[in-house]
């Protein structure tokens, strides 16, 4: 009776499972036959990018957060729905796992004029915690200032103020 539904549901829970006992490599090939199916499904490619952050190939994931942003920009598949912005700091927060600091830094910066003062205080935030991890203290510093002087969430600044006493050292 569910008829495709019900098998692509049941797929999608499969996935779960598959995540959950850290079955990655059989989660990524039901995530590729159902983005086949449903090209046009945002939520489908970003989960396969998470999947390749779970096996720790970061390549991988970075790449494919970045085809999906390049979609999202260019609004290819109908993905111009989805809000860039979490795509951009998946890529840098990537970027920094394989140590690619000056793309993550690229990336975060892309981030620092939004109009939205949380996005832009935590675009500042990781920018300063990549200046961090290339040991230049006082950009970083001057990174952590700018957070506390915007009217962001209160985590942002905390954090913030925590690594301006204590320079970021990796998560």
């Amino acid at each position: 009776r569910l008829g495709g539904r019900g098998r692509t549901n049941a797929k999608m829970v499969l996935v779960f499972v598959y995540n959950r006992e850290k079955e990655y490599e059989k989660s990524l090939a039901i995530l590729e036959d159902l983005h086949f199916q449903y090209p046009r499904n945002t939520l489908l490619e970003t989960s396969k990018a998470s999947v390749y952050e779970r096996l720790e190939s970061w390549g991988d994931a970075a790449e494919t957060y970045e085809t999906v942003l390049a979609k999202v920009v260019t609004g290819e598949d109908g993905y111009d729905r989805m809000d860039p912005e979490p795509l951009v700091f998946k890529i840098g927060e990537v970027n920094i796992r394989r140590s690619e600091l000056d793309s993550a830094l690229e990336a975060f910066s892309t981030l620092l004029d939004s109009d939205n003062v949380d996005v832009k205080g935590r675009a500042h935030l990781w920018v300063g915690k990549v200046y961090d991890a290339m040991q230049e203290r006082d950009r970083a510093i001057e990174q952590y200032d700018v957070v506390l002087s915007l009217d962001c969430a209160k985590n942002l600044r905390d954090d913030a103020r925590g690594f301006k006493r204590r320079a970021y050292r990796g998560e």
